[in-house]
């Protein structure tokens, strides 16, 4: 028996892998409707003596010598085709390009082609065409160069390929489709000629080419399968964009809208939104209902999907076109908090939807939290979004931090937000289900308040105590976004509208009022561009004084050129102004936010303009005059915000007073009503407190004169005076906020931040946060265990076998560390946390890109184990001399309970700073410390502690805790191992 010959056996990853792409292949062919049995082949071979390439040459001293086939310009058979170039000026470009069989553009497809010349540089590349997009500048089929490789050898015959890949493809489409705003089926991708593209500088160019061969060649007549026909579909879109404008119908539109939770499309409509995100894009009977109640919709596409639920690419799978009865969608919704790191999954997924959708060609829109940048590419209207509400960011802090986050996009992005319509569910948890036990005295009211007139003292007794947006706090998250340059705004919301509960109803209540302003101004909001932001002054209110030594109105400070904001926006009209108090604590509880009168510098102002107050009950002409640096515009009165608009069109300001009668008696019911509900829930947790020993002298002449104001609102209504209705609510309204903030300042004056208790980042729950500082006050917390023991810093050791994690961002140009430095407030050492920036090319992105809303640092301490019922005191002290200055958040430190939405953040100071925290825990789990640091600079932490109380331990015989002063308990965060040798300093 002869012995075997040497064999050759694939790997088995290589088999795998060569099944796959047979299998791809063949399940691509399936769903387009041809088999493989289509594929063909295009070959010259150039033996005939027909030329076949189209020469062209830039420039006008060039000229084409010679143009044949001849049999010495032969790589095999009988001629080749040559041609030889006389270049007179450098810098040309010789092209040559020869027509093929129409194919489709599928992965795959390869040409090749010989080639010899005396110079080095040609390159082979495939030309494509998309006979349904057209160029929008030339008219023409939009036309696509996918490149092959380069000639390099000089006078050598050399075979020169060009294959069509995903990665290819989708360099070349992405841009045009961003550029154009056009749909680019790759369906419809159709080869067109095969080119050469020749470098020619000065002299004689000669070029030998032959054996051409294209492959594989899939007819075009090969029509894939589809659910309709052209004729099915229609042709028009109700929404275009120009610039950044979102026109729909032919009218600029604001979108205001809500996630639908099954409410009243109706119901919806009276509260001035315009559009709903419905949860079923397929459920056209719903879709049609909405558009009866003149409501749009948006919704979240399908994804094609593999059997095991994966998703599949673009140039693997597709969607069928959408048809006519999803013509209620005005745009697609691609998700919230969408970050950077599915960028590949969004981009096939805008790929595919597209291209089901190129009859509508509808827009796309997502919320993203990084890759600001590159997403604005591709999705036509971007959304930014955070909250803000119950948190250390104040509403300064947050229009800034909109600005710069619509700078990250391109320019001209379409910018839409969330509003937090809700508490933060880190913070709804504590509430959600309440620590009740056993002589603890901590329990959650839950009965709800009844529609009552509390004119005539009828009132429930109780109402829930759980965390509460209040109407004033999103009255300024939307005027701070809308004058921001955000053209679309979202109400945030995980529950029913519709639904009946007491603060449910303000919330909704508060949601129309603000609705029908916007949708009032919805023309020029719509279409405006920020221009401007100045300061103004105010007059502030006088009232009684609360207690000797306290007034109800804050003196005027500094800090008023920074809290008294007014935005100026253009419009095609006329200006508009939006002046605004973004008071640095209402975030937490409203101040009172209201002043007597208020004065507005316009910088530019128009000479010839008059200046009118807008509201939905009427349009007011406003006392101005030309000044130093513009026009000067005084308000009688201010409360919270206020629109002016600086017109000379005298016909536009009718216009303006037809659109407000047809708003003003819904907007006076929807006033009226809130302060009616308004009042009555302050004056039951005013009760509350009261009872608990911790009421305001004042309280009973606050309400009983808010209620006054509030029978003078009721009486004009009656009246039909919705002037006067809005008027007298407003100051009802001033006085609640007087009383809440009253409250408010009495349970932190103490605290070193509102974030130290979960109860004292909102008025509704400040019965809570009383409750549980009357318990704490019986434990034995302050004389427990430090259960963090490596808090003292002392030895690197404890460190790592306590289980410190310690996780860099690895940036570009950036340099972050964390050690121990011999600088501790107690003891030797403390954790240094230090970053900067260092040098870096021109090449390298700006730091806000790369970072991507990730900190560049951040420690996590041991987790430690917590039981329900458990109150946990955490406290610790920091040092920073500057402030940390970065793309992200500075330096913030939390604890896992309550998360992001209990960040401190720390101002400069040149000694040592405490922080405390006090955390009850409604389940079981684990608690850690965590820091992070975000932006360039250094910071000492030392006495990290964290201490608990178990529901045993409940005893008498301690006091209330000090203030933040007074508190000495030692350290309770570990330093990283590696000690610096020298005191804290910037590297």
């Amino acid at each position: 028996m002869d012995a075997p010959g040497p064999t050759y056996s694939f790997p088995q990853d290589d088999l795998q892998l060569l099944r796959k792409s047979w299998l791809c292949l063949a399940v691509l062919m399936g769903w387009m409707g041809v088999s493989l049995s289509a594929y063909a082949d295009f070959a010259e071979t150039f033996d005939s003596e027909q030329t076949s390439f189209r020469i062209r040459v830039g420039g006008t001293r060039s000229r084409v010598l010679n143009h044949s086939r001849e049999s010495k310009s032969a790589q095999s058979g009988l001629r080749g085709e040559m041609f030889r170039v006389e270049i007179l000026e450098d810098g040309n470009v010789i092209q040559a390009e020869m027509p093929i069989s129409k194919g489709r553009a599928l992965e795959g497809v390869s040409a090749e082609i010989f080639l010899k010349s005396n110079r080095p540089g040609a390159v082979l590349a495939l030309k494509l065409i998309c006979a349904s997009t057209t160029h929008p500048e030339t008219g023409h089929p939009l036309e696509l160069i996918i490149e092959g490789n380069t000639y390099v050898s000089s006078g050598q015959w050399q075979k020169l390929s060009c294959t069509l890949t995903e990665k290819k493809l989708a360099e070349k489409v992405r841009p045009l489709r961003a550029k154009y705003r056009q749909p680019i089926p790759l369906s419809e991708l159709v080869l067109h000629s095969v080119m050469l593209a020749i470098p020619a500088d000065r002299g004689l160019i000669d070029v030998s080419l032959d054996e051409l061969k294209v492959s594989p060649i899939v007819p075009v007549e090969t029509q894939p399968h589809t659910l309709t026909t052209p004729s099915d579909i229609e042709q028009a879109s109700h929404v275009d964009f120009r610039l950044d404008r979102l026109v729909v119908d032919g009218k600029p539109m604001m979108p205001r809208f809500v996630p639908w939770h099954s409410e009243s499309p109706s119901d919806l409509r009276k509260m001035g939104l315009n559009l709903v995100w419905a949860p079923d894009w397929s459920d056209i009977e719903s879709l049609s209902e909405l558009r009866k109640a003149g409501l749009w919709a948006t919704a979240t596409p399908p994804k094609p999907k593999s059997a095991t639920g994966e998703n599949l690419p673009a140039d693997e799978a597709g969607l069928p076109p959408f048809l006519p009865n999803t013509s209620p969608i005005l745009f697609w919704n691609l998700g919230t908090r969408v970050t950077s790191q599915v960028k590949d999954d969004l981009l096939n997924w805008v790929e595919q939807v597209q291209t089901a959708d190129r009859q509508f060609n509808r827009p796309l829109c997502a919320d993203v939290i990084g890759g600001e940048r590159l997403y604005s590419r591709y999705i036509d209207m971007l959304g930014m979004s955070r909250h803000v509400v119950h948190s250390s960011m104040s509403f300064t802090d947050y229009r800034r931090w909109l600005i710069e986050q619509k700078l990250r996009g391109r320019p001209g992005t379409f910018a839409w937000t969330w509003l937090q319509t809700e508490p933060s569910p880190n913070w709804r948890k504590f509430t959600a289900n309440p620590l009740q036990p056993e002589g603890s005295g901590l329990s959650t009211v839950s009965a709800e308040v009844p529609t009552v007139d509390i004119s005539r003292g009828q009132s429930p007794t109780n109402i829930p105590f759980v965390h509460y947006v209040e109407p004033e706090q999103l009255r300024l998250q939307a005027w701070i976004a809308a004058t921001s340059g955000y053209r679309g705004l979202g109400f945030w919301s995980t529950s029913p509208l519709t639904d009946d509960s007491v603060l449910n109803r303000e919330r909704r209540l508060a949601m129309t009022m603000l609705n029908l302003e916007l949708e009032l101004l919805e023309p020029w909001l719509a279409t405006s561009t920020p221009f401007a932001e100045t300061t103004f002054t105010v007059e502030r209110r006088n009232s009684s004084s609360r207690r000797e030594g306290q007034s109800t109105a804050p003196k005027p400070s500094e800090k008023d050129s920074q809290e008294l904001i007014a935005a100026v926006l253009r419009t095609e009209s006329g200006t508009l102004v939006v002046p605004m108090w973004l008071e640095s604590k209402s975030q937490y509880v409203p101040a009172q936010l209201a002043a007597n009168s208020a004065t507005i510098l316009v910088p530019e102002g128009n000479e010839a303009a008059m200046a009118y107050e807008i509201t939905p009950t009427g349009i007011d002409s406003r006392k101005h005059r030309r000044v130093a640096g513009g026009l000067e515009v005084v308000l009688p009165k201010f409360d919270q915000t206020a629109v002016i608009l600086l017109t000379s069109d005298r016909q536009l300001i009718a216009q303006l007073e037809q659109r407000a009668a047809i708003y003003q008696a819904a907007y006076a019911e929807a006033c009226l009503e809130l302060t009616r509900l308004k009042l009555e829930r302050v004056r039951l947790v005013d009760q509350e407190l009261q009872q608990m020993g911790v009421g305001q002298a004042d309280s009973p002449q606050l309400l009983g004169s808010a209620r006054i104001y509030f029978e003078q609102a009721e009486y004009a209504f009656r009246n039909q005076d919705y002037r006067g209705t809005q008027n007298a609510c407003q100051a009802a309204l001033q006085l609640t906020r007087i009383l809440q903030r009253a409250h408010w300042d009495e349970a932190v004056r103490k605290g070193n931040s509102p974030l130290s208790s979960p109860y004292s980042v909102c008025f509704q729950t400040l019965p809570l946060h009383w409750k549980l500082i009357s318990r704490m006050g019986r434990s034995h917390l302050f004389q427990g265990e430090n259960l963090l023991k490596s808090g003292d810093f002392e030895s690197p050791d404890q460190l790592i076998s306590d289980g410190w994690t310690h996780w860099q961002n690895d940036v570009p140009g950036w340099m972050a560390l964390a050690e121990l430095c011999p600088q501790g407030q107690e003891s030797r050492y403390a954790l240094r946390l230090a970053a900067f920036e260092q040098s870096k090319d021109e090449k390298t992105p700006p730091a806000d890109q790369m970072l991507d809303h990730e900190p560049l640092l951040t420690i996590r301490s041991p987790a430690i184990e917590v039981s329900p019922g458990d109150i946990v005191y955490m406290s610790g002290n920091i040092l920073m001399t500057k402030p940390i200055v970065g793309p992200w958040e500075g330096l913030t430190i939390t604890e896992s309970l309550s998360g992001k939405a209990g960040y401190h953040r720390f101002q400069p100071s040149p000694a040592w700073q405490r922080f405390e925290m006090v955390r009850p825990c409604t389940d079981a789990g684990q608690l850690q410390w965590i820091l992070e640091l975000g932006g360039s600079g250094e910071v000492l932490i030392d006495n990290l502690q964290v201490r608990k109380l178990s529901p045993a331990e409940s005893a008498t015989g301690h006091s209330k805790p000090e203030g933040s002063g007074n508190s000495r308990l030692r350290g309770l965060i570990p330093r990283w191992p590696g000690r610096s040798k020298t005191p804290a300093n910037m590297p």
